[in-house]
């Protein structure tokens, strides 16, 4: 929704405007690690400005029907 691209610290990186953009990773097989599977998701994150509102996350699981 409107991410692009930039230079990141280690390869490249997403770029997001902080009001609407955001990245889908669609469900896949491979990313079914099964209950009771421990896992590890790691992210690097720089902020321009402070984040305001109740939209400060960085990432969550949704299921889309």
């Amino acid at each position: 929704n409107g991410a692009t691209f930039a230079p990141g610290l280690v390869r490249q990186a997403f770029s997001l405007d902080g009001v609407d953009d955001f990245v889908l990773t669609p469900n896949s097989p491979s990313l079914n690690f099964g209950i009771g599977q421990d896992f590890t998701i790691e992210a690097w994150v720089r902020l321009d400005a402070p984040v305001a509102g109740n939209d400060d996350w960085i990432l969550s699981k949704i299921d889309i029907q």
